[in-house]
């Protein structure tokens, strides 16, 4: 789980870098990439203390999830759908 959170974190690092290095030769590219860089880093800001919460509150590495249910209720099917969505 905490590699989801690095991630996380870089990728908003790299679109922040994306604006800072833009080539900036027309002037309303320019003041339009320094605007969103501002709004941006505010962004930034926010989201990396919402995933540094999610970070210090997370307890396990794994979970285990029980189902029951009728017979022919579809939960195998669910089973198998989530370990194909988790591979």
């Amino acid at each position: 789980m905490k590699d989801i959170y690095l991630g996380v974190e870089k990728s908003i690092k790299d679109l922040q870098n994306i604006f800072k290095n833009a080539d900036d030769k027309d002037e309303k590219l320019k003041r339009f990439n320094q605007e969103a860089l501002e709004v941006f880093q505010q962004l930034e800001l926010k989201s990396l203390k919402e995933l540094e919460s999610l970070k210090n509150n997370e307890e396990w590495e794994n979970f285990t999830i029980a189902f029951y249910g009728e017979t022919g209720a579809g939960k195998s099917t669910l089973i198998e759908c989530l370990k194909m969505f988790f591979k």
